[in-house]
Parts: C-alpha cells; sequence; structure tokens
C-alpha cells in the first residue's frame, strides 16, 4: 500500500485490509487514499484520480510528507 505512495501516487484500495487497518485509515485520514467498497466507488475515484492528473494537481509533495511522518 505504501509503495504507490512512496512514488507520488495516491491509492484506492477495497474493504479488505485487515493486514494493514492502521496503515489504510492513515492513508485515507491525509486524503492520499480512498477506500472504496464498490465498482460505482472505484470509477467515481479513477475519474477522480484521473482529472486531477490532467489537471497538473500533483500528490508528490503530499506524499513525501506522508512518508516522512512514518519514519519520524
Amino acid at each position: 500500500m505504501l509503495e504507490p505512495i512512496l512514488a507520488g501516487t495516491p491509492v484506492v484500495f477495497g474493504p479488505s485490509v485487515n493486514n494493514f487497518v492502521e496503515i489504510a485509515e492513515m492513508i485515507v485520514e491525509s486524503g492520499l487514499g480512498r477506500k472504496i467498497q464498490d465498482h460505482a466507488e472505484l470509477a467515481a475515484a479513477l475519474d477522480r484520480a484521473l482529472a486531477q492528473s490532467a489537471s497538473g494537481e500533483g500528490f508528490e509533495g503530499e506524499c513525501r510528507t506522508f512518508v516522512n511522518s512514518l519514519s519520524g
């Protein structure tokens, strides 16, 4: 789950994060990820990500800050 964030990319993941509950919550709270429940939420999340990418809104800085906060 952290690998995409390390590359400056937000993540989308499903409801089964049993082994990653704490980090998944942190990712969602930071705004760098979305937990989705079904295909409609997946489509909406991907549309949003593509629109942000096309508009030039990057996540690199936010991703870097998030990862740095974990290594504290």
